[in-house]
């Protein structure tokens, strides 16, 4: 007696291709992103990033991706069960891809401009092999618990909670200033003070003349410098005249 395992149902294959979406969208994409921002939140604080901002991006690199993803298959699918399963292996290499690229990016000192050819290869035999084995139960559904781990973990956990769950109602107190006389601050980043100067350390009338007669009229310091080579740190230090928080806890969020 031979024991024939049954195909599974359309619906059932259409409901794992779908976490399938899921599950990488998440590891290939989310997760990278939000890797980067929890690192760079200042990034999001410059913008003046809301929380509604910040839940609207997570629940696109969730949700909608994969949505978009998987209505692309749904269509394929009333085109023919060819295009459909072409689509959705094609969308699984592509994923897995995002996925290589990164560990493997070392391989480019070895093989120049073709060692996107190796992950791409290599993405393409993980899809296949996963594709023969998932009716015997090994499956990406099960790592479904990140879809809601990583969001989690960006939203609570990492210094993006320092926006999201802000209090814009609470006032800051600034100091009362009684003078009224106009200050302009003009702030060049990333542009060092000797560009400005020539071989006797004034500014270089021939390459800046505004500057330079400027500078007759008003005291300027050549060698002034900044407490830190970072903008995230030197520039809120020229404002408030504070040394910056040396566990970068403290973000710009006061209105």
């Amino acid at each position: 007696m031979t024991d024939l395992k049954k195909p599974p149902s359309p619906g059932k294959a259409f409901l794992v291709n779908a976490l399938d979406l899921l599950v990488l969208c998440c590891l290939a994409i989310a997760q990278p992103v939000f890797d980067l921002l929890g690192k760079n939140v200042e990034f999001l604080a410059a913008r003046n990033s809301s929380a509604r901002d910040i839940c609207l991006l997570t629940a696109t690199l969730v949700f909608l991706i994969p949505a978009l993803l998987w209505v692309s298959e749904f269509f394929a699918g009333l085109v023919g069960r060819r295009l459909y399963s072409f689509l959705h292996r094609f969308f699984l290499v592509l994923l897995v891809l995002l996925l290589l690229l990164p560990p493997m990016k070392p391989l480019y000192k070895i093989l120049g401009n073709f060692w996107v050819s190796v992950p791409l290869i290599f993405a393409a035999v993980l899809v296949e092999v996963y594709m023969r084995l998932r009716p015997r139960g090994l499956a990406l559904a099960y790592l479904a618990p990140v879809v809601l781990i990583f969001p989690g973990l960006f939203l609570f956990h990492s210094p993006v909670r320092s926006i999201v769950f802000s209090n814009p109602s609470r006032a800051t107190a600034y100091p009362a200033v009684q003078a009224s006389a106009p200050v302009v601050l003009v702030v060049f980043d990333e542009f060092p003070l000797t560009s400005l100067l020539n071989d006797r350390g004034e500014i270089n009338a021939l390459r800046y003349p505004n500057l330079a007669a400027f500078a007759k009229n008003a005291t300027w310091y050549r060698n002034t410098t900044t407490i830190s080579s970072s903008t995230l740190k030197a520039v809120p230090a020229i404002l408030d005249g504070n040394m910056p928080d040396p566990d970068g806890r403290l973000l710009p969020l006061a209105k």
